[in-house]
């Protein structure tokens, strides 16, 4: 009975299962939680079954069906909806672990979070952007933990990021030194000329333009 269930579920996954049978598991199998979290994510699943089944799931599912690109999109959506509803009644820790493997559209939602530890994951997620950390360097407010943390990495070696942070008045000079390898030599320029750039950080564009 089991090898069973196993093998069926299998099918779900692989996409096996005929449209018009999967309405039928649903009913057969509504008590048995595998059985949902698989179903949903059937590109073929009734939508209306699939509403029922969202609120059903826990936070680290609702990530992997965000994920799946094979879900269907209304049903994707949904969930965002919903995760992100629960956000924030969910514990730091597994907000970190979630955000390890969140796919770009979640990252994307966060990026007035403020939490140096999740920042800090969210950052080294593999599914992060250049335009995920331009945004995060460009929103309002306090934005220290945020260059401690980029400075820990290879961000500020992207040219959108370099670019971002020399426009950004607040940067810390370490990050402004360690920018100036990587940005175009208009930019150098343009900084060299300004009267309010820190002198540390003129001298050091100022070896760059000589080379």
């Amino acid at each position: 009975m089991e090898k069973d269930k196993a093998e069926l579920l299998k099918k779900i996954r692989l996409g096996r299962v005929p449209e018009s049978e999967l309405t039928e598991i649903y009913y057969e199998y509504r008590g048995n939680h595998q059985f949902l979290f698989n179903l949903i994510q059937n590109p073929l699943f009734p939508i209306r079954l699939g509403q029922e089944i969202i609120p059903e799931l826990y936070p680290v599912e609702l990530i992997r069906v965000i994920a799946n690109k094979r879900t269907n999109p209304f049903i994707r959506k949904r969930c965002e909806t919903e995760f992100f509803e629960r956000y924030k009644k969910i514990a730091i820790g597994e907000k970190i672990s979630l955000m390890k493997f969140a796919p770009l559209s979640v990252l994307l939602y966060f990026i007035e979070e403020r939490d140096k530890k999740i920042l800090k994951t969210i950052v080294s997620n593999p599914k992060c952007t250049e335009e995920l950390i331009v945004k995060l360097i460009n929103r309002k407010g306090d934005r220290t933990d945020l260059y401690s943390i980029l400075l820990e990495t290879d961000w500020l070696k992207q040219k959108n990021v370099s670019i971002a942070v020399s426009y950004d008045k607040e940067a810390p000079i370490k990050a402004w030194i360690k920018i100036i390898p990587f940005l175009p030599l208009k930019r150098l320029k343009e900084m060299s000329d300004n009267k309010n750039i820190h002198k540390i950080v003129k001298k050091n564009i100022k070896i760059r333009l000589n080379k």
